[in-house]
């Protein structure tokens, strides 16, 4: 794998927010999609670029895109339970993903390492055979 210049940003989501919480407004559910949208924003401020010279689109599967800006920028966003995370790139392809996991009952922590350790490693294998 090439090496990346991507940045990464994980930002807790803080639910107490009186307009994040405003559930009048913003269902639960969308929280961590309106972050999601936010984020972008954040990062284009961060890289002095004003995200009003930016146009936003979707992949034909609804990843969301910069379909246009003023140098290459691509980005990934994912969400799950109070997480909010953003790989940030400078053109080249980024993706990233975010899952709240939890150690199952009698299983040690050494055990679940063990576990995720073997079950990445065998889909490095099953991605390198297909290579």
């Amino acid at each position: 794998m090439a090496e990346s210049n991507a940045t990464i940003y994980v930002t807790p989501v803080e639910w107490n927010n009186k307009l994040i919480n405003n559930e009048a407004v913003y269902k639960p559910v969308h929280k961590g999609s309106l972050i999601g949208q936010l984020l972008p924003r954040y990062w284009l401020r961060q890289r002095q670029i004003d995200p009003e010279t930016v146009r936003f689109g979707a992949t034909e599967h609804g990843k969301p895109i910069i379909a246009r800006g003023p140098v290459p920028l691509t980005y990934n966003v994912t969400h799950d339970s109070d997480m909010v995370v953003i790989a940030c790139g400078s053109g080249e392809s980024v993706g990233i993903d975010v899952m709240r996991v939890a150690l199952p009952r009698r299983t040690s922590m050494d055990e679940f390492v063990g576990f995720v350790s073997e079950q990445a490693t065998y889909r490095a294998r099953e991605r390198s055979a297909r290579s």
